[in-house]
């Protein structure tokens, strides 16, 4: 469940700065993914991080750099 949100919260994110035809959103740091989950989403940032690093296997979520604690991706 976790992870899902973590991925919705990504997406949500990225609805207004990534083109219709783009084939990944645009880049979001764990810094921004931590800030914009859901309010009483209680998971500290080391976890969101633990999650992310879990993600970033998947080929759906791809890590594009470090600034910002991290820089990540969604495949859609």
């Amino acid at each position: 469940q976790t992870s899902s949100e973590i991925v919705r919260t990504m997406l949500r994110m990225s609805e207004v700065t990534t083109a219709s035809g783009a084939p990944y959103t645009q880049p979001l740091s764990s810094n921004e993914i931590f800030r914009s989950l859901p309010a009483g989403y209680n998971i500290s940032k080391q976890v969101l991080d633990q999650y992310l690093t879990l993600l970033a296997d998947d080929p759906f979520v791809g890590k594009s750099g470090d600034s910002g604690g991290g820089m990540y991706t969604v495949s859609i």
